[in-house]
């Protein structure tokens, strides 16, 4: 069950891969990965998901882990200055990692 549920994270990290416009080497390099990092399904650890954040707080954490709404969620620049730039958007606010 587990394996599923990464291989279903992978895909959706996929498809924001394109939604972004980017190559998988793009994003692996720009994320402080190797540019073979993306090229197959892995355990993604937290690290992993705290500087997708970092360098793009607009995708929503809930699509990405769970499939819930939509990939990208519109930032709440108040919401932004108060907690800096190294969270995720969540449907129901912003969360830390």
């Amino acid at each position: 069950m587990e394996e599923t549920k990464n291989y279903e994270i992978y895909d959706r990290l996929m498809q924001l891969i394109d939604i972004l416009n980017l190559k998988r080497s793009q994003l692996s390099i720009k994320m402080g990965f190797s540019p073979t990092f993306f090229q197959k399904p892995r355990d993604f650890s937290v690290l992993v998901l705290k500087r997708l954040c970092e360098l793009y707080p607009e995708v929503s954490l809930d699509w990405l882990l769970f499939g819930i709404g939509t990939p990208l969620i519109k930032r709440d620049k108040e919401k932004n200055e108060i907690l800096g730039e190294n969270g995720c958007q969540r449907a129901a606010g912003t969360i830390l990692l």
